[in-house]
């Protein structure tokens, strides 16, 4: 009697398909409620997931060419100056990644009034929305980090950001120049300085052309050597008064407005943080289904 009742009992305990899919036929009006619930709990979702879609922007930015320069080293190299062409892409580097220099490229932008009023409406400084927004690219070689002349901005979506960046890229481009140009500028000027001090030193002793010394050297060697003294008077009314006039030229260079495009390859969206939501409904669909169906199993059970 016994292994009848457990037969029995395992028949009982076998669930069959037809059985589960007959009740949800039953009640297919309320199974079809939850999977309908489902979805449109699942659509509902993906509106909350893209409302705050951020994209990223990359820029590569183009060094000045040695030819750049070319124009003013001679003058320096003559005063015994030194001229450093490479703290210009120093400073301007420096300038892209300054937040207050973003900020003030902002507030002084008037084509992007509706990022200023996303900002306004969610309370935010463009300097505290860009914090950490605006980075440069860096690579491992031979063990050693080295930056690399392309920079990533991200930005909301309510932004023209490869306009932005690209316009960006120009504009602290032109206020590096004009930075480098005034430090060069006071540079010259304090040159001439010294060498119009020196030019009335000369005039004053009547001395027109350079004066040459006779340094004693070691006895072996040749008895004497020529060589200009150390202080620059003794170079003469003629040597210095051209000087003087070649830093002045030099001056005006600097005066003048330099060109420069700094941009190699213009900005484009690398990345973003859109999640495609288009599927999200049918997920949810597909999960009240299954709900269904596990309800429909317990009720068989």
């Amino acid at each position: 009697m016994n292994i009848i009742n457990k037969k029995k009992n395992s028949k009982s305990n076998v669930i069959r398909l037809s059985d589960v899919l007959s009740v949800m036929w039953i009640d297919k009006k309320l199974f079809l409620l939850v999977s309908i619930f489902f979805m449109f709990l699942s659509y509902i979702y993906s509106l909350t997931l893209n409302k705050n879609i951020e994209f990223t922007s990359s820029i590569t930015i183009n060094e000045p060419s040695i030819e750049f320069f070319s124009n003013y080293k001679p003058f320096f190299d003559d005063s015994s100056a030194e001229f450093d062409d490479e703290k210009f892409f120093t400073i301007f580097t420096e300038k892209i990644l300054s937040s207050n220099n973003l900020e003030k490229f902002v507030e002084q932008n008037k084509e992007i009034d509706e990022f200023k009023a996303y900002l306004q409406k969610n309370g935010i400084t463009s300097k505290e929305y860009f914090q950490g927004k605006l980075i440069r690219h860096s690579r491992k070689i031979d063990k050693e980090t080295k930056d690399l002349k392309k920079f990533s901005l991200t930005y909301p979506e309510i932004l023209d950001g490869n306009k932005f960046l690209n316009e960006y890229i120009i504009y602290t481009n032109n206020i590096a120049l004009k930075e480098f140009n005034k430090e060069n500028q006071f540079l010259v000027k304090n040159i001439i300085l010294l060498y119009e001090q020196n030019f009335n030193i000369a005039l004053s002793i009547d001395l027109t052309h350079p004066l040459i010394q006779n340094i004693e050297s070691d006895i072996n060697s040749t008895p004497f050597m020529s060589a200009e003294p150390t202080s620059l008077f003794y170079q003469g009314t003629k040597v210095l008064e051209q000087r003087i006039l070649n830093l002045k030229d030099l001056l005006k260079k600097f005066e003048n407005d330099t060109k420069f495009n700094p941009i190699l390859d213009s900005s484009i969206i690398t990345d973003s943080n859109f999640i495609n939501v288009t599927w999200f409904p049918f997920y949810g669909l597909i999960i009240g289904i299954l709900l269904s169906f596990m309800i429909a199993i317990f009720r068989v059970i």
